[in-house]
Protein backbone atom coordinates (compact mmCIF):
# COMPACT_ATOMS: atom_id res chain seq x y z
CA UNK A 1 0.00 0.00 0.00
CA UNK A 2 1.11 3.36 -1.09
CA UNK A 3 0.90 6.03 1.65
CA UNK A 4 -0.80 9.22 0.52
CA UNK A 5 3.31 10.95 1.06
CA UNK A 6 4.57 8.76 -1.41
CA UNK A 7 1.76 9.41 -4.07
CA UNK A 8 2.30 13.08 -4.05
CA UNK A 9 5.89 12.54 -4.09
CA UNK A 10 5.71 10.61 -7.47
CA UNK A 11 3.27 12.94 -9.03
CA UNK A 12 5.50 16.25 -8.10
CA UNK A 13 8.63 13.89 -9.85
CA UNK A 14 6.21 13.57 -12.97
CA UNK A 15 5.51 16.88 -13.20
CA UNK A 16 8.64 17.96 -12.86
CA UNK A 17 10.02 15.80 -15.25
CA UNK A 18 6.95 16.19 -18.66
CA UNK A 19 5.41 19.62 -17.78
CA UNK A 20 9.45 21.34 -19.29
CA UNK A 21 8.65 19.41 -22.36
CA UNK A 22 5.42 20.19 -22.91
CA UNK A 23 5.43 23.51 -22.50
CA UNK A 24 8.85 23.79 -25.17
CA UNK A 25 6.77 22.25 -27.81
CA UNK A 26 4.05 24.24 -27.55
CA UNK A 27 6.35 27.40 -27.48
CA UNK A 28 8.15 26.13 -31.21
CA UNK A 29 4.30 25.07 -32.45
CA UNK A 30 3.03 28.77 -31.54
CA UNK A 31 6.33 30.39 -33.37
CA UNK A 32 5.95 27.86 -36.47
CA UNK A 33 2.40 29.46 -36.35
CA UNK A 34 3.30 32.98 -36.23
CA UNK A 35 5.93 32.52 -39.07
CA UNK A 36 3.49 30.84 -41.78
CA UNK A 37 1.17 33.20 -40.96
CA UNK A 38 3.16 35.95 -41.68
CA UNK A 39 4.66 34.26 -44.89
CA UNK A 40 1.58 32.74 -46.06
CA UNK A 41 -2.05 33.70 -47.09
CA UNK A 42 -4.12 31.00 -45.90
CA UNK A 43 -6.70 28.47 -48.49
CA UNK A 44 -9.89 29.15 -49.46
CA UNK A 45 -12.46 26.88 -47.34
CA UNK A 46 -13.95 25.48 -50.32
CA UNK A 47 -11.15 25.32 -53.05
CA UNK A 48 -12.79 21.81 -54.47
CA UNK A 49 -16.17 24.02 -55.49
CA UNK A 50 -14.99 26.70 -56.77
CA UNK A 51 -13.25 25.78 -60.17
CA UNK A 52 -12.11 29.20 -61.07
CA UNK A 53 -8.92 27.96 -62.88
CA UNK A 54 -6.11 30.12 -65.13
CA UNK A 55 -6.64 29.76 -68.42
CA UNK A 56 -4.14 28.99 -71.25
CA UNK A 57 -2.79 32.12 -73.37
CA UNK A 58 -4.72 31.16 -76.58
CA UNK A 59 -7.85 31.12 -74.80
CA UNK A 60 -7.43 34.18 -72.86
CA UNK A 61 -10.60 35.75 -74.51
CA UNK A 62 -12.83 33.09 -74.41
CA UNK A 63 -16.40 33.84 -74.95
CA UNK A 64 -18.44 31.76 -71.66
CA UNK A 65 -21.45 29.90 -73.40
CA UNK A 66 -23.66 27.08 -71.65
CA UNK A 67 -24.83 24.13 -73.12
CA UNK A 68 -27.78 25.11 -74.57
CA UNK A 69 -25.93 27.87 -76.65
CA UNK A 70 -22.99 25.52 -77.58
CA UNK A 71 -25.57 22.88 -78.79
CA UNK A 72 -27.29 26.07 -81.21
CA UNK A 73 -24.17 26.64 -82.40
CA UNK A 74 -22.42 23.59 -83.55
CA UNK A 75 -26.03 22.88 -85.32
CA UNK A 76 -25.48 26.36 -86.73
CA UNK A 77 -21.91 26.15 -88.26
CA UNK A 78 -20.61 22.29 -87.98
CA UNK A 79 -19.22 21.57 -91.20
CA UNK A 80 -20.37 17.74 -91.19
CA UNK A 81 -23.88 18.52 -90.47
CA UNK A 82 -23.64 21.42 -93.67
CA UNK A 83 -22.48 18.61 -95.98
CA UNK A 84 -25.53 16.64 -94.60
CA UNK A 85 -28.08 19.32 -94.74
CA UNK A 86 -26.68 20.25 -98.39
CA UNK A 87 -26.94 16.46 -99.27
CA UNK A 88 -30.80 16.37 -98.25
CA UNK A 89 -31.42 19.53 -100.26
CA UNK A 90 -29.92 17.77 -103.07
CA UNK A 91 -32.09 14.23 -102.66
CA UNK A 92 -35.37 16.60 -102.26
CA UNK A 93 -34.57 18.23 -105.58
CA UNK A 94 -33.57 15.21 -107.59
CA UNK A 95 -36.88 13.57 -106.17
CA UNK A 96 -39.09 16.29 -107.42
CA UNK A 97 -37.08 16.23 -110.94
CA UNK A 98 -38.14 12.81 -111.14
CA UNK A 99 -41.69 13.67 -110.61
CA UNK A 100 -41.69 15.68 -113.59
CA UNK A 101 -41.99 12.54 -115.66
CA UNK A 102 -45.82 12.46 -116.02
CA UNK A 103 -45.35 16.22 -117.09
CA UNK A 104 -46.46 16.93 -120.27
CA UNK A 105 -44.06 18.27 -122.68
CA UNK A 106 -44.53 20.70 -125.91
CA UNK A 107 -41.56 20.08 -128.50
CA UNK A 108 -41.70 22.48 -131.45
CA UNK A 109 -39.01 22.28 -134.30
CA UNK A 110 -38.49 24.97 -137.40
CA UNK A 111 -36.03 24.13 -140.17
CA UNK A 112 -35.53 26.54 -143.11
CA UNK A 113 -33.47 25.68 -146.22
CA UNK A 114 -32.53 25.83 -149.87
CA UNK A 115 -32.35 22.74 -152.55
CA UNK A 116 -30.72 23.40 -155.87
CA UNK A 117 -30.79 21.17 -158.60
CA UNK A 118 -29.58 20.86 -161.93
CA UNK A 119 -31.96 20.54 -164.67
CA UNK A 120 -31.22 17.96 -168.43
CA UNK A 121 -32.26 20.79 -170.90
CA UNK A 122 -31.51 23.20 -173.38
CA UNK A 123 -30.17 26.09 -172.35
CA UNK A 124 -29.37 24.33 -168.68
CA UNK A 125 -31.37 25.63 -166.06
CA UNK A 126 -31.58 24.98 -162.70
CA UNK A 127 -34.41 24.24 -160.22
CA UNK A 128 -34.59 26.23 -157.24
CA UNK A 129 -36.67 24.91 -153.96
CA UNK A 130 -36.97 26.97 -150.59
CA UNK A 131 -38.80 25.42 -148.30
CA UNK A 132 -39.66 25.87 -144.53
CA UNK A 133 -40.56 22.94 -141.68
CA UNK A 134 -42.85 23.40 -139.01
CA UNK A 135 -43.49 20.65 -136.17
CA UNK A 136 -45.08 21.17 -133.25
CA UNK A 137 -45.42 17.71 -130.39
CA UNK A 138 -47.16 17.36 -127.24
CA UNK A 139 -45.97 14.49 -125.02
CA UNK A 140 -47.45 12.85 -122.25
CA UNK A 141 -46.54 9.32 -120.25
CA UNK A 142 -49.02 7.66 -118.25
CA UNK A 143 -48.07 5.71 -114.71
CA UNK A 144 -48.92 2.16 -116.83
CA UNK A 145 -46.21 2.78 -119.07
CA UNK A 146 -48.10 4.36 -122.08
CA UNK A 147 -46.87 6.90 -124.01
CA UNK A 148 -49.15 9.56 -126.38
CA UNK A 149 -47.67 12.01 -128.54
CA UNK A 150 -49.78 14.39 -130.81
CA UNK A 151 -47.66 16.10 -133.42
CA UNK A 152 -48.95 18.79 -136.14
CA UNK A 153 -46.28 19.28 -139.10
CA UNK A 154 -46.37 21.87 -142.07
CA UNK A 155 -43.83 22.46 -144.81
CA UNK A 156 -44.18 25.24 -147.75
CA UNK A 157 -41.65 24.78 -150.66
CA UNK A 158 -41.46 27.41 -153.55
CA UNK A 159 -40.00 26.21 -156.69
CA UNK A 160 -37.86 28.64 -159.14
CA UNK A 161 -38.80 28.87 -161.93
CA UNK A 162 -42.26 28.51 -160.59
CA UNK A 163 -44.26 25.48 -161.25
CA UNK A 164 -48.16 25.14 -161.78
CA UNK A 165 -48.77 25.53 -158.21
CA UNK A 166 -46.09 27.68 -156.32
CA UNK A 167 -45.50 28.12 -153.27
CA UNK A 168 -47.12 25.12 -152.45
CA UNK A 169 -48.01 23.44 -148.60
CA UNK A 170 -48.00 20.08 -147.28
CA UNK A 171 -49.70 19.59 -143.43
CA UNK A 172 -50.14 16.36 -141.36
CA UNK A 173 -51.76 15.69 -137.97
CA UNK A 174 -50.27 12.33 -136.03
CA UNK A 175 -51.72 10.94 -133.12
CA UNK A 176 -49.25 8.11 -131.63
CA UNK A 177 -50.17 5.68 -128.76
CA UNK A 178 -47.01 3.13 -127.41
CA UNK A 179 -48.18 1.14 -124.97
CA UNK A 180 -45.42 -1.47 -123.55
CA UNK A 181 -46.86 -5.36 -123.08
CA UNK A 182 -43.91 -6.99 -121.30
CA UNK A 183 -40.78 -5.40 -120.72
CA UNK A 184 -41.19 -1.51 -118.98
CA UNK A 185 -44.96 -2.63 -118.22
CA UNK A 186 -46.66 -1.41 -115.41
CA UNK A 187 -46.61 1.27 -112.40
CA UNK A 188 -43.50 -0.28 -110.96
CA UNK A 189 -41.73 0.10 -113.66
CA UNK A 190 -42.64 3.12 -114.50
CA UNK A 191 -41.93 4.61 -111.41
CA UNK A 192 -38.39 2.77 -110.78
CA UNK A 193 -36.48 6.26 -111.02
CA UNK A 194 -38.94 7.86 -108.51
CA UNK A 195 -38.75 5.25 -106.10
CA UNK A 196 -34.74 5.28 -106.11
CA UNK A 197 -34.98 8.97 -105.91
CA UNK A 198 -37.88 8.86 -102.86
CA UNK A 199 -35.47 6.09 -101.17
CA UNK A 200 -32.09 8.28 -101.70
CA UNK A 201 -34.27 11.02 -99.98
CA UNK A 202 -35.50 8.92 -96.80
CA UNK A 203 -31.23 7.75 -96.49
CA UNK A 204 -30.19 11.56 -96.95
CA UNK A 205 -32.46 12.78 -94.32
CA UNK A 206 -31.25 9.91 -91.82
CA UNK A 207 -28.14 10.62 -92.53
CA UNK A 208 -29.09 14.45 -91.41
CA UNK A 209 -30.91 12.90 -88.61
CA UNK A 210 -28.01 10.92 -87.41
CA UNK A 211 -25.28 13.43 -88.23
CA UNK A 212 -27.51 15.84 -85.84
CA UNK A 213 -27.96 13.49 -83.00
CA UNK A 214 -23.51 12.89 -83.07
CA UNK A 215 -22.56 16.62 -83.02
CA UNK A 216 -25.08 17.16 -80.20
CA UNK A 217 -23.70 14.04 -78.03
CA UNK A 218 -20.09 15.03 -79.40
CA UNK A 219 -20.87 19.01 -78.01
CA UNK A 220 -22.40 17.78 -74.89
CA UNK A 221 -19.61 14.98 -74.10
CA UNK A 222 -17.16 17.74 -75.22
CA UNK A 223 -18.98 20.43 -72.64
CA UNK A 224 -18.73 18.12 -69.52
CA UNK A 225 -15.27 16.71 -70.57
CA UNK A 226 -13.89 20.30 -70.45
CA UNK A 227 -15.80 21.41 -67.06
CA UNK A 228 -14.10 18.03 -65.50
CA UNK A 229 -10.73 19.03 -67.22
CA UNK A 230 -11.77 22.59 -65.69
CA UNK A 231 -12.48 21.32 -62.09
CA UNK A 232 -9.88 18.83 -61.75
CA UNK A 233 -7.27 21.49 -62.71
CA UNK A 234 -8.76 23.77 -59.85
CA UNK A 235 -8.27 20.78 -57.41
CA UNK A 236 -4.43 19.94 -58.80
CA UNK A 237 -3.88 24.04 -57.92
CA UNK A 238 -4.96 23.55 -54.55
CA UNK A 239 -3.26 20.77 -53.89
CA UNK A 240 -0.37 22.12 -54.78
CA UNK A 241 -0.77 25.04 -52.88
CA UNK A 242 -1.83 22.84 -50.10
CA UNK A 243 1.29 20.67 -50.62
CA UNK A 244 3.75 24.11 -50.73
CA UNK A 245 2.04 24.77 -46.99
CA UNK A 246 2.63 21.52 -45.61
CA UNK A 247 6.57 21.95 -47.06
CA UNK A 248 6.68 25.24 -44.69
CA UNK A 249 5.36 24.16 -42.02
CA UNK A 250 7.30 20.83 -42.18
CA UNK A 251 10.63 22.69 -42.75
CA UNK A 252 9.28 25.40 -39.85
CA UNK A 253 9.01 22.47 -37.10
CA UNK A 254 11.46 20.57 -38.12
CA UNK A 255 13.81 23.82 -37.78
CA UNK A 256 11.96 24.09 -33.84
CA UNK A 257 13.52 20.84 -33.51
CA UNK A 258 10.14 19.50 -33.16
CA UNK A 259 9.98 17.38 -36.41
CA UNK A 260 12.81 15.12 -37.66
CA UNK A 261 14.26 16.41 -41.01
CA UNK A 262 12.87 13.20 -42.89
CA UNK A 263 9.72 14.77 -42.60
CA UNK A 264 10.87 17.50 -44.59
CA UNK A 265 12.32 15.47 -47.69
CA UNK A 266 8.81 13.59 -47.35
CA UNK A 267 6.38 16.65 -47.92
CA UNK A 268 8.88 17.85 -50.59
CA UNK A 269 8.43 14.67 -52.55
CA UNK A 270 4.86 15.01 -52.00
CA UNK A 271 4.67 18.65 -53.58
CA UNK A 272 6.79 17.40 -56.77
CA UNK A 273 4.30 14.85 -57.38
CA UNK A 274 1.29 16.92 -56.94
CA UNK A 275 3.11 19.48 -59.44
CA UNK A 276 3.69 16.92 -61.64
CA UNK A 277 -0.38 16.12 -61.90
CA UNK A 278 -0.77 19.48 -62.15
CA UNK A 279 1.39 19.94 -65.23
CA UNK A 280 -1.09 16.70 -66.49
CA UNK A 281 -4.04 18.47 -65.55
CA UNK A 282 -2.96 22.04 -67.46
CA UNK A 283 -2.44 20.07 -70.62
CA UNK A 284 -5.57 18.05 -70.62
CA UNK A 285 -7.66 21.10 -69.94
CA UNK A 286 -5.83 22.90 -72.78
CA UNK A 287 -7.43 19.97 -74.51
CA UNK A 288 -10.80 19.38 -73.53
CA UNK A 289 -10.66 23.15 -75.13
CA UNK A 290 -9.47 22.41 -78.49
CA UNK A 291 -11.58 19.97 -78.46
CA UNK A 292 -15.22 21.94 -77.66
CA UNK A 293 -14.14 24.98 -80.07
CA UNK A 294 -13.51 22.21 -82.98
CA UNK A 295 -16.94 21.06 -82.65
CA UNK A 296 -18.82 24.56 -82.56
CA UNK A 297 -16.12 26.18 -85.62
CA UNK A 298 -16.14 29.62 -84.75
CA UNK A 299 -13.23 31.22 -86.44
CA UNK A 300 -12.12 33.99 -84.70
CA UNK A 301 -14.19 33.17 -81.52
CA UNK A 302 -13.06 30.93 -78.45
CA UNK A 303 -15.18 29.66 -76.02
CA UNK A 304 -15.40 28.25 -72.62
CA UNK A 305 -17.86 26.13 -70.89
CA UNK A 306 -20.12 27.01 -67.62
CA UNK A 307 -22.88 25.80 -66.02
CA UNK A 308 -25.94 28.34 -65.43
CA UNK A 309 -26.75 28.58 -61.76
CA UNK A 310 -30.04 26.09 -60.50
CA UNK A 311 -32.91 28.95 -59.28
CA UNK A 312 -36.00 27.83 -58.03
CA UNK A 313 -39.08 29.60 -58.51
Amino acid sequence: MLTPIFKSIVFFLVLAIFLPATVMAEAGQADTTNELSSGAAPLSNNYYESGEVALPEEFAGAVETTLDDAIKKALAENLNLKAATYSARSAAAALKGEYGLYDPTLVAEYVSGEYKEPQNSIPITELKDEYSYYSVSLLQKFPIGTELALTGTLQEDEFQPSLSISPSADSQARISLVQPLLRNFGVSATNRQIIFASRDKQIALQDLRSEAFDVVAAVRDAFFDTLRAQYELSFRESSVALAQRIVRENEARVNAGILPPVEKLEAEVGLQTRERFLLDAQRSFGDSLDRFNLLLNAPGIDYIPVIEPFRME
